[in-house]
């Protein structure tokens, strides 16, 4: 049976111009010509046991659902690879559990010759295009801020269990892809970790400072221990990282950051509802959009201020500022404070449940949380 690593290098070997990508989706390898089109399918067995493929498993290509590609073995695929038969540019999507590729070993197995793409939970747009837009936007919103966006908790009508499956997927992803994997000694550090993580979304924090608070609710840890368990979880995609960013400065900071949860279902199916923390989960869902469409996500810090978002995209930068409610005018001068400190002409933005238009307010957008995320309303 040959490795991963071989398969690998054969086609790297018998392909001119060769391009590689690796895509995670649906258990299933598949070839791609040049012509961008499916050519075969196998299956991707025994790999996080053995490294291994079967040598002989017939299944069906998954990934046209309109017109099924013929069955096809790995024999075939190895055969039409050393034969020359995939000539110029060729694809190659590698599925499997996050126990056995998280994002550090596809950097380890095929340095330079893969291409990660995140799938993240589905965002608002795409849960309204899911529910067919049942109602208001605002009613909406809150609903889906509250289900979140595991789309496989959707099968469950009921709050409980739709709960339950996602405690199942954050309980597998705890067991199974780290403590497992990285064969951890202390499980309950890294549960009591999570939850705190959890509980301080869009909080500033550091492994020395959530170790303290830790050893302070008698759980005994220390920062290297803390550290690294935080890097565990976000190579599992628990939590993504927003490092902080000197606005006037311009440099990139090394002490605290920001980390975000990556589904808010998630927060309330492990904390539970009866703190739902509005204002965080908004926070958290526009971190996780800008990461969608593919911004650079920081925290930005001017003097003794603090600028929720600095994002960058190529050669743009905006700077966000993220509310809930800002009805009353101290709340409103309040969230304006941090961008009006701010110097340089990139655009400025407000971003909050205003249920209304955008509007300007001394050169500072305020568009309406709800109706940006489905990109009604933008910058």
């Amino acid at each position: 049976m040959p490795s991963l690593d071989d398969f690998v290098s054969r086609a790297l070997e018998n392909v001119q111009r060769p391009l590689v990508a690796l895509l995670l989706h649906q258990n299933v390898v598949g070839v791609v010509g040049r012509d961008g089109k499916d050519r075969d399918a196998v299956p991707r067995q025994c790999l996080r046991d053995a490294g291994q493929y079967p040598d002989e498993r017939e299944v069906q290509h998954p990934l046209d659902a309109e017109a099924p590609p013929p069955v096809v073995s790995l024999n075939n695929v190895r055969r039409d690879i050393a034969g020359g038969a995939y000539q110029g540019v060729l694809f190659i999507r590698l599925t499997g559990s996050n126990a056995f590729l998280l994002s550090s070993d596809l950097a380890t197995l095929f340095t330079g010759r893969h291409r990660e793409i995140h799938v993240l939970p589905f965002s608002f747009g795409e849960f309204r295009a899911y529910f067919g837009e049942q109602g208001a936007i605002d009613e909406e919103l809150d609903r889906y801020i509250e289900r979140g966006g595991l789309a496989g908790s959707y099968e469950y009508r009921d709050m409980a269990e739709s709960y339950g499956y996602i405690r199942d997927v954050y309980r597998t992803i705890l067991t199974r892809d780290l403590v497992q994997k990285f064969r951890l000694p202390d499980t309950l550090v890294l549960e009591r970790l999570a939850e705190y993580m959890m509980d301080n979304t869009g909080n500033l924090n550091s492994p020395n400072s959530i170790a303290n608070t830790l050893e302070a609710n008698k759980v005994s840890t220390n920062h290297v221990t803390v550290g690294r368990y935080i890097s565990h979880l976000r190579d599992a995609f628990v939590f993504y990282e927003a490092k902080r960013y000197d606005i006037k400065g311009k440099k990139y900071l090394s002490t605290q950051a920001k980390h975000y949860v990556c589904d808010t279902g998630m927060r309330y199916a492990v904390l539970g509802t009866r703190n739902m923390d509005w204002g965080r989960m908004y926070e958290n869902s526009v971190f996780l959009e800008l990461i969608r469409r593919g911004y650079e996500t920081y925290v930005g810090k001017l003097y003794q201020k603090e600028v929720d978002f600095v994002v960058k995209r190529g050669s743009e930068q905006v700077y966000i500022q993220v509310s809930d409610n800002v009805d009353a005018p101290e709340t409103l001068e309040r969230e304006l404070a941090p961008l009006r400190a701010i110097r340089d002409a990139y655009p400025k933005i407000l971003i909050a449940r205003t249920r209304h238009d955008d509007y300007t307010i001394d050169g500072i957008r305020v568009l309406d949380l709800a109706r940006w995320l489905i990109a009604e309303q933008g910058f």
